[in-house]
């Protein structure tokens, strides 16, 4: 069930970022990075990167954004999660 969720979250993620597919297996690699660093879920990262995509958040900017906000809801009372 992991596998499908994940493959499900950057489905999602490939839906908003304009991306080659390197440039998406990067970001991937990225996200299951910052999971391995901050604890938080890499389904809840992709989450995120997807709504930065929706937002034009740039392509470059994406993982440091995804970052942040990860770090800023794992701190405060905001949340992460999608809706």
């Amino acid at each position: 069930n992991a596998a499908i969720d994940w493959e499900s979250a950057m489905a999602g993620v490939n839906k908003t970022i304009e991306a080659t597919p390197a440039e998406l297996k990067a970001i991937e690699q990225g996200l299951i990075d910052i999971s391995n660093r901050t604890g938080a879920a890499a389904t809840d990262l992709a989450a995120i990167a997807e709504n930065a995509g929706a937002l034009g958040i740039a392509k470059k900017d994406i993982l440091a954004f995804t970052e942040t906000v990860a770090m800023i809801g794992a701190t405060t009372n905001g949340t992460t999660a999608s809706t």
